[in-house]
């Protein structure tokens, strides 16, 4: 049953000269908080992402928690203070079953500014922009449990996370005026 729970996750963005610059995390290897090897090691997914657990009121809420576990509390709590202010929550980027996959556009120095720091679990960050999608695998099922040989030189991602960077790379964006 634990594993028909909904997920959420949140793609980080900064805006570049050249367009919209996605943050993903890399999947460790090892997962120490259950003391087992990690599932889809070396996969790319969105900058936080995981299960609703139950004591998550609602996904936005398991969003909040997702984010102060994955890239910590300073870290989190900030990206979600933007989420929130944009009010752009009811409509996230990518929506399949049993999963929202949201966007925020954040500063192009948050990940130095606010401390951002990927769990000591996982390969760390890869900003991903539009010229990137040429380099990007779509992982296959039986790549759950091993490491594809290819993931360290190449992006490899979810077909989730394939669509919904797809669905960034469509979208209109501008450098706020300086």
């Amino acid at each position: 049953m634990k594993n028909n729970r909904p997920r959420v996750g949140i793609l980080l963005v900064t805006l570049g000269t050249h367009g919209p610059i996605a943050h993903l995390q890399m999947r460790g290897c090892w997962d120490y908080r259950n003391n087992r090897p990690q599932t889809w090691p070396g996969i790319h997914q969105t900058t936080v992402e995981g299960k609703v657990k139950d004591q998550d009121k609602d996904v936005i809420e398991a969003l909040r928690r997702e984010l102060n576990e994955e890239i910590g509390y300073a870290a989190g709590s900030l990206a979600f203070k933007f989420f929130m202010s944009d009010e752009r929550y009811e409509n996230p980027l990518i929506s399949i079953p049993r999963t929202d996959i949201y966007y925020q556009i954040v500063p192009s120095d948050f990940f130095t500014v606010s401390g951002a720091r990927p769990e000591h679990i996982t390969g760390g960050f890869r900003p991903v922009c539009k010229a990137d999608m040429t380099r990007i695998i779509v992982a296959k099922d039986d790549w759950r449990n091993k490491q594809h040989p290819h993931s360290m030189e190449n992006i490899v991602v979810m077909p989730h996370v394939h669509k919904a960077l797809q669905m960034l790379f469509k979208k209109k964006f501008s450098l706020p005026a300086s």
